[in-house]
């Protein structure tokens, strides 16, 4: 989002950053992070090179303030079609921003609101409709 949209968010201090990654990608992620010193966990336990990661969604490397949460899979979230329909912003391959705002709208509706609200935002009605019907679900 801060790629997008660098004037409004200036002020935003990022809490983290939030990579995308398939599936065959994620040990390679967690194996690298370990290398530079970062802790690697999966739902809040530590994990280790081998260790299976279907059904685990994500993998967070933390090294002091720094976090990276890197996903690789999730039910309401087409990887592959996210991957694909990626858009170039800076030379940096992000997800499209409607996908960005569904997906934040999803965790918490009010908070998305509240940050479109703080920044000069719009959520996109596509992004509002996706995450009503991914609620309904």
């Amino acid at each position: 989002m801060k790629l997008r949209h660098p004037a409004a968010l200036a002020s935003y201090r990022l809490p983290d950053c939030d990579l995308l990654l398939l599936p065959e990608h994620a040990e390679a992620f967690g194996r690298l992070a370990r290398s530079r010193g970062w802790s690697v966990t999966s739902w809040g336990e530590a994990w280790e090179p081998g260790q299976a990661l279907g059904g685990r969604w994500y993998l967070r490397a933390v090294r002091g303030p720094l976090q990276v949460d890197a996903t690789y899979e999730c039910p309401f979230i087409d990887v592959a079609a996210s991957m694909a329909s990626a858009e170039w912003v800076d030379g940096v391959a992000v997800c499209p921003e409607e996908g960005v705002w569904t997906l934040k709208v999803i965790k918490d509706r009010t908070a998305a609101c509240g940050f479109a609200e703080r920044f000069g935002l719009r959520i996109p009605e596509a992004s509002l409709r996706r995450a009503a019907e991914h609620v309904q679900l």
